[in-house]
């Protein structure tokens, strides 16, 4: 395995930034707090914000297809990774009821957009005969990094609410930006068949 990374620069920056980008996961458990703590409502409230992110969802699902097949699943990876960040600025500044439903619509349909292009490229850049082993390796690094972050998350949110989660959060989104920005396919892998959804 670390002669098949070592050999492709594009699977290293993919695998970076797939760990990077997990940094969402650091607001996205106590955003609906938050939203409570901000506007004084109840637990019943957390029910329209999941809501809003199921129709964020919805809506994401609609449009990935025909994004993926026309831009191709890096501009997916783009595209979610700055919606992830849009949500985690905002909440550093929301303070109404419908910006907090907004910012749930939007990490709804960043989370499908992410998922779709993530499924993408990593069949994409698969090395022949090597897949299986190489899936495992990201399963290794993505699955700690999954629990890192939310345990990170947890930390900075006993120490300084959601100023510091969210703030750390922007970081590593932005070099999640920063890391896929790079990495470029060739016109049959960026617009094919496999970047449609289904």
């Amino acid at each position: 395995m670390p002669q098949v990374f070592s050999a492709d620069r594009r699977l290293r920056l993919y695998l970076l930034t797939a760990v990077l980008a997990n940094a969402h996961l650091m607001y996205i458990g106590f955003l609906g707090g938050h939203a409570r703590t901000v506007l004084g409502f109840g637990e019943s409230y957390l029910g329209t914000l999941t809501s809003s992110q199921m129709a964020g969802a919805a809506l994401g699902n609609f449009f990935v297809s025909r994004l993926g097949s026309r831009l191709g699943p890096r501009m997916l990876l783009l595209i979610s990774r700055a919606l992830f960040l849009l949500v985690a600025l905002g909440a550093l500044v929301a303070r109404h009821d419908y910006a907090f439903r907004v910012l749930f619509g939007l990490y709804g349909m960043a989370f499908f957009v992410n998922l779709v292009g993530h499924n993408t490229i990593t069949l994409a850049l698969m090395p022949e005969g090597r897949s299986s082993s190489v899936l495992a390796v990201f399963s290794l690094a993505l699955v700690p990094s999954m629990l890192a972050c939310g345990e990170l998350g947890a930390f900075l949110w006993q120490r300084g609410g959601m100023a510091y989660v969210a703030g750390t959060a922007v970081i590593g989104l932005l070099a999640a930006l920063l890391a896929i920005w790079p990495i470029q396919l060739s016109h049959t892998v960026a617009h094919g068949p496999l970047t449609r959804s289904t």
